[in-house]
């Protein structure tokens, strides 16, 4: 592992675990028929098709428990950042939340695995791994250790690159454009990697950052560049394909500990069934926004049109960092699925 990600990951882990280790409080188990106020953070807004099935998952969970489960809702960050919810899902100060494998790896270095550059072929292999029971064992095995339990895991979309100075085919292309990424080590490592300068912004303040030339483009997919209005300002997206964005909406361990059993299982199952309505809402979606980038003047550039030999060259690198935390997950991914 290349000398500078090691040492972001040792100062990362070792503050992660302290706040982790420092809350393994007893839980008291509560009883059917009290009442539960809950709350779940996102740094994303809740002005898109998945936010809105989010919200009515919410709604589904307290009319299934009579009343007794109600959830508050905090979007655009209002919480503080993507690490700030990771670490207060683990201390328990926050019930659910939204938070991407990166910032769990923060935890546990195996969450790297599933921030690998060109891990999934496509749709249907990403979709037919999440159903596996290798990967639902995975989740408990490195989720409860610290203090955490995914309910949904969420296809964002195949990731592409979006800017507003030229079209980009290959990695010489990014050289020297600052493009925005959440402020996760494996997502910064894997842009630098593939030619860009990562400029790690705050979602909420990506579009502003574009405006003012703090940054020159973003690394999402096309349906996030056009959520967050990106293309009204950046008028070149390329299909660099080099991810499947996933994010997880996750549980305290001391939140799901302290419901009733009868609550806590309406809770996993209420989001289970809600993880296919977001992942389908992700390809039905895809054409509309791309048809409103293209509405809005912005050029793609289209992955056969990409050299996507050259990005998976420039990434070999941390493709072989990333899937030593979990080489067997990583081989039988590539090729169980």
């Amino acid at each position: 592992m290349r000398k500078g990600l090691t040492v972001i990951l040792i100062s990362l882990l070792a503050t992660a675990m302290a706040f982790a280790g420092g809350s393994k409080e007893a839980v008291t188990k509560g009883n059917v028929g009290d009442d539960y106020t809950l709350t779940f953070a996102s740094t994303v807004t809740s002005e898109n098709t998945v936010g809105h099935l989010l919200q009515e998952c919410f709604q589904k969970i307290t009319e299934r428990t009579d009343g007794h489960v109600k959830i508050n809702e905090s979007w655009s960050g209002t919480l503080g950042s993507e690490h700030d919810i990771g670490i207060n899902l683990t201390d328990g100060s926050l019930d659910f939340g939204m938070v991407g494998p990166g910032e769990w790896a923060n935890y546990d270095p195996a969450f790297f695995i599933f921030d690998t550059p060109f891990l999934y072929r496509d749709y249907d292999h990403f979709y037919a791994f999440i159903a596996s029971d290798e990967y639902k064992d995975f989740l408990k095995e490195h989720g409860d250790p610290i203090g955490m339990e995914v309910l949904i895991t969420e296809n964002q979309g195949i990731k592409g690159i979006i800017n507003k100075v030229r079209d980009v085919k290959s990695p010489e292309d990014l050289h020297g454009l600052k493009i925005r990424v959440p402020d996760s080590p494996s997502l910064i490592a894997v842009q630098n990697a593939m030619g860009g300068i990562a400029s790690p912004v705050a979602a909420s303040e990506q579009y502003m950052s574009l405006s003012q030339g703090i940054i020159d483009g973003a690394d999402h997919s096309l349906t996030a560049h056009v959520t967050w209005n990106l293309h009204e300002i950046a008028k070149h997206y390329s299909e660099t394909n080099h991810a499947l964005q996933t994010t997880y909406i996750c549980a305290s361990k001391q939140t799901m500990d302290k419901l009733p059993d009868e609550y806590a299982q309406i809770v996993r199952d209420t989001m289970a069934e809600y993880q296919e309505k977001i992942n389908d809402s992700v390809d039905e979606e895809n054409s509309m926004y791309e048809q409103r980038a293209l509405d809005a003047g912005v050029t793609i550039t289209r992955n056969s049109d990409i050299d996507t030999q050259a990005f998976m060259d420039a990434c070999a690198e941390i493709i072989e960092e990333f899937s030593a935390n979990a080489p067997d997950l990583y081989e039988s991914i590539k090729n169980n699925y």
